[in-house]
């Protein structure tokens, strides 16, 4: 093991975070770190620049303060802002997530700008997994998100952000081998590294292939660490995607993978049919607005 990401929840409410992190650091682990900015303070700085992290990943929820006061409940934009230009002038590097919602969809231009502005990159992402996890397994159930059409819309804003029209024209071709439409076919394997070169421990010791995954995992202090790899990987290995996702037009487009597709409909091997919705309704949206350009 070389790469490792510490999350949350957020990582800096953990009163020993600093000597898990220098403990992981003295380890020879390359580490990036996912919080939301706004429990920066002079012991972390200090913390970063005597161990720097790989990267630190900040969640940004808004472009200004009321957009945080709707969505968070305060107004932290400038306490998170000072605190990631605190980092950028101590040469952390630094990239910016942004989960975009009806709540703060219309801050997309100023979270892009403040990006270029710092000098990070921004990614953002317009869909949001169903949050079975805590809702009872409530399949496709995100009450919160955007309609599938509604986050096709604001995902290409959140492209021309930092995308030409050119690019966007290429985008809106389909590649020659894939103009049919979807058939059917065997089912494929999970296409990412979970359970394969990467897993996941949760915050109680579980392994899972992903993140994402709302299963009840490997206890790694029951099992040991080999044991629960083993397990992982061979759960990994036997998950198949949806059959008719093979064949799409779409399926190098799509963001469909295991575990979404779980969330979506409790099972890896169906099709999500939000997510289906949402990358044909933004191929379309991509193509009648840019694709009469010619690709340069």
């Amino acid at each position: 093991m070389l790469f490792l990401l510490l999350t949350g929840g957020e990582p800096l409410l953990r009163p020993d975070f600093p000597e898990i992190y220098t403990a992981l650091k003295k380890l020879g682990l390359m580490i990036s770190v996912n919080i939301n900015g706004s429990l920066i303070n002079q012991e972390i700085l200090a913390l970063f620049e005597k161990y720097p992290p790989s990267r630190v990943n900040v969640s940004l929820y808004g472009g200004c303060n009321e957009t945080y006061r709707n969505l968070c409940g305060n107004a932290a934009f400038d306490t998170v802002a000072s605190n990631i230009r605190e980092l950028r002038n101590r040469n952390i590097g630094v990239k910016i997530n942004c989960s975009v919602t009806p709540d703060n969809a219309a801050d997309i231009p100023a979270i892009y700008s403040f990006g270029q502005e710092i000098g990070s990159p921004v990614q953002a992402t317009t869909y949001m997994f169903p949050p079975v996890r805590i809702n009872g397994s409530r399949y496709g159930q995100a009450p919160a998100r955007f309609s599938a059409e509604e986050a096709a819309y604001w995902q290409l804003v959140c492209r021309e952000q930092y995308m030409t029209p050119q690019q966007l024209a290429q985008l809106s071709v389909l590649p020659p081998d894939q103009q049919d439409e979807c058939g059917r076919n065997e089912g494929g394997s999970m296409g990412c590294r979970g359970g394969r070169t990467s897993f996941w421990l949760t915050w109680d010791g579980r392994m899972l292939p992903c993140g994402m995954f709302p299963t009840p995992g490997y206890c790694v202090k029951e099992l040991g660490f080999d044991a629960a790899w083993n397990a992982v990987r061979h759960e990994a290995a036997n998950i198949r995607l949806p059959a008719e996702c093979t064949l799409c037009s779409h399926r190098n487009q799509c963001t469909a993978c295991a575990a979404s597709c779980l969330a979506e409909s409790g099972d890896p091997s169906v099709t999500p049919q939000y997510i289906c919705r949402l990358t044909r309704h933004l191929a379309d949206l991509t193509a009648k607005k840019y694709g009469k350009e010619e690709p340069k």
